[in-house]
């Protein structure tokens, strides 16, 4: 979900979605803008939090799903995909080539001469290894 708020199943860290939505900030350089936090309070109510780990900024989110991105957990199969799904615009990226609509996964699918459900399945995979190892998960049986 790309809306401008994230949902996330677990306010215990990262999400495969947050770290999804993150990853074209790796190559920009710029720090998103617009999109609200997880962790951050909304605009009516107190700034504090009451556990140190949910106040992260997104620059400091940015530069943990960097150095998760960094660590050689993903295959290179799930590394290329994950990357030009990023490219493409995630899960609401499309691109209509004037007679078809197609999906990023789609695209992917087409590209590689896989099945999309096999590229949609390696793109999940490792937006959650990445999760993970931003999370501080023991990254053993990663690869």
């Amino acid at each position: 979900m790309r809306t401008g708020q994230i949902s996330t199943a677990t306010t215990s860290g990262y999400t495969s979605e947050l770290v999804t939505l993150l990853l074209p900030y790796l190559w920009e350089g710029s720090i998103p803008n617009g999109i609200a936090s997880p962790y951050e309070a909304d605009p009516d109510m107190p700034r504090g939090s009451a556990d140190p780990s949910h106040t992260g900024t997104w620059m400091a989110m940015v530069a943990d799903v960097r150095t998760a991105w960094e660590e050689p957990v993903l295959t290179p199969t799930e590394r290329r995909r994950l990357l030009r799904f990023s490219i493409l615009g995630g899960e609401h990226g499309h691109i209509n080539d004037g007679t078809h609509r197609r999906s990023a996964y789609g695209l992917l699918a087409e590209w590689e001469g896989a099945s999309r459900s096999a590229v949609q399945a390696s793109v999940e995979a490792a937006a959650s290894k990445l999760a993970d190892v931003a999370n501080g998960l023991d990254r053993e049986g990663f690869g």
